[in-house]
């Protein structure tokens, strides 16, 4: 992503969802799974992992809106968590890739006015982990509750 695009986004209001996760899953598959992409596919994404994570890091710094995202059709189930370090890898303070996942995320889709932060009258989908994710983001990767629309499918 150029700095005229970055700076076209800002200028309108445009959210960069970076999916780094998605793009190391490529560059790993790429890496370690042999015969995975034809070879004209395959090193082109060896390189798109760093580089998204890199086109991140530049966009945090510019100030581009961030929402988090993963793509999780591109590796398996269960690992989109890894997102929340890799967005921390490339600079993003904690706070900010906990609001990109909760009232940024819900903000671009149109939906903050039901979802995205605690209030009366919102869907009370929760997650809790063991930790603090403001102080080590890798908390997230240990959920250990999980409520949707106010019911609790995971934990006590």
């Amino acid at each position: 992503m150029s700095e005229a695009t970055m700076d076209a986004m800002i200028k309108h209001g445009t959210w960069y969802v970076p999916t780094v996760t998605a793009g190391k899953a490529v560059s790993d598959s790429a890496q370690y799974a042999k015969g995975f992409f034809p070879e004209v596919v395959r090193v082109k994404a060896l390189n798109i992992g760093p580089q998204i994570q890199e086109t991140l890091k530049k966009a945090y710094k510019k100030g581009v809106k961030i929402a988090f995202g993963t793509d999780a059709g591109v590796y398996p189930h269960g690992k989109n968590n890894l997102e929340f370090v890799f967005m921390a890898e490339a600079g993003m303070k904690n706070a900010d890739i906990l609001r990109s996942a909760t009232l940024d995320a819900a903000t671009l889709l149109r939906l903050n006015d039901k979802i995205g932060t605690l209030e009366p009258g919102k869907l009370a989908d929760i997650v809790a982990v063991q930790g603090n994710p403001l102080d080590d983001i890798k908390a997230m990767l240990n959920v250990t509750f999980v409520m949707k629309d106010g019911k609790v499918v995971k934990g006590e």
